[in-house]
């Protein structure tokens, strides 16, 4: 009776010194205490009422049950993406999940598990809308000065660039090029496995120097709508047009260099795409000197641009 009596005046000093009582703080003590005083004593000791445990016994039973099923479906769902590689989205998952498992889910749910187990679909992975803000702040969308009017009367007037890529079995090469509208001579260009903007500057670089303000004009592709490469343009002492969207013949004169440039390239080697990626370079680079030297045009009177100039 005394060990009794010791027991709950124990309880009941540690009651005095917790400043707040909640479900969790009960719980740990009736299952300290069980063994040594029954459970009417104990809830009469933290004042509680015994309907009032029961009823935090029920609640506490069934938010462990739902942990437990969240948990299995995250086994689920995680092993479903691992199946399929990653590739599935999470409409395609849920479909899964409920035709496997027979069990009703939720594609708000599967998605919400994906993303918090980091097990989203990685074929396409969704922009970062903030990045995109970001990166359209970056650039900028400037007229079209030429408006398909390609005749020039003097060298270094009127500039047309773009870009065109040539697969390997490596990887892909791109190759930047300026070309003068008035001889078709290609001015600059530049060879790199990576379309980014040193692609373009690195062409750039190769430009001779102005003696008069020029237009060079290109497509609206993100590169050419970087500020950082119209600031390098504009400082060279050129005037910066970019053709309409989706017009490519605003851009015609480059546009019809490539188509003959590939045609040349194919007539010479039928197999092209299957060279290395090294003498692919090659033969890219090789080319400008080939067009400006040997090639003849009818519109130069049957010249070669650098005759022609």
């Amino acid at each position: 009776m005394q060990k009794l009596k010791q027991k709950i005046n124990l309880l009941q000093q540690i009651i005095k010194k917790i400043e707040k009582i909640d479900k969790k703080i009960i719980f740990n003590l009736v299952e300290k205490f069980q063994n040594v005083l029954n459970l009417t004593t104990i809830l009469k000791t933290i004042q509680t009422k015994r309907s009032t445990y029961y009823y935090w016994l029920k609640v506490n039973h069934k938010i462990k049950i739902k942990q437990e099923q969240y948990l299995l479906k995250q086994k689920r769902i995680e092993s479903l993406c691992k199946m399929h590689e990653y590739l599935f989205g999470h409409r395609k998952i849920t479909h899964l999940y409920q035709k496997i498992f027979n069990e009703p889910i939720t594609k708000k749910k599967v998605y919400f598990i994906m993303k918090e187990k980091g097990i989203c679909c990685r074929l396409r992975s969704k922009k970062n809308k903030y990045h995109y803000q970001q990166l359209k702040s970056q650039l900028k969308i400037v007229p079209n000065l030429i408006n398909q009017d390609f005749k020039t009367y003097k060298p270094m007037q009127k500039l047309f660039t773009d870009i065109t890529y040539f697969k390997t079995p490596q990887g892909f090469l791109y190759f930047s090029c300026i070309i003068d509208s008035f001889n078709n001579q290609i001015v600059a260009s530049h060879v790199s496995n990576h379309q980014n903007k040193n692609l373009v500057l690195n062409t750039i670089k190769k430009m001779p120097k102005l003696k008069k303000p020029c237009i060079i004009h290109s497509d609206q592709g993100s590169v050419y709508q970087s500020l950082k490469i119209q600031h390098t343009l504009t400082k060279k002492g050129f005037l910066i047009s970019m053709s309409r969207k989706a017009a490519p013949r605003d851009n015609a004169v480059i546009k019809n260099f490539f188509g003959q440039m590939k045609s040349i390239l194919f007539y010479r080697d039928p197999f092209l795409f299957q060279n290395p990626m090294t003498k692919m370079k090659t033969i890219i680079n090789q080319f400008p000197a080939f067009w400006n030297k040997k090639w003849i045009l009818d519109k130069l009177n049957y010249l070669s641009p650098i005759q022609y100039a």
